[in-house]
């Protein structure tokens, strides 16, 4: 694979025109399976290969010095911080007195009613 940016934009196309020939014979042995992995690969490649394309032609970011006044009127750009992840034994807790209110619930549902002569409705 080559190393140098616009090298890897133009390897990604030779690749993508590649995978569609081989896709191209495979139509032609009627092995449209294969034919359809190949023209799927190759679209990978020409999607890869314009990222790459439009990943030269942006501009490294700058370093910008804003000034106070312009500081206060564009928006913070900082994501917002990740929540705490819930500890396993608190999320194990949750999940097993979760369950247990499911099986209570079916187990109310099942339980046969008692007419006034003690006969099952069921």
């Amino acid at each position: 694979m080559p190393a140098d940016f616009g090298e890897i934009a133009d390897y990604h196309r030779r690749e993508a025109h590649r995978f569609l020939a081989l896709a191209q014979v495979a139509r032609e042995r009627r092995d449209f399976g294969e034919a359809e992995y190949l023209t799927e690969l190759a679209a990978r490649h020409t999607e890869t290969s314009h990222q790459q394309k439009m990943g030269m032609q942006q501009e490294p970011g700058r370093a910008r010095s804003a000034s106070p006044a312009k500081l206060d009127r564009e928006p913070s750009r900082r994501w917002p911080p990740e929540p705490q992840p819930t500890p396993f034994a608190t999320s194990c807790l949750l999940a097993v007195l979760r369950g247990t209110e499911r099986l209570v619930s079916i187990f109310r549902q099942r339980t046969p009613k008692q007419s006034e002569q003690g006969l099952s409705h069921r």
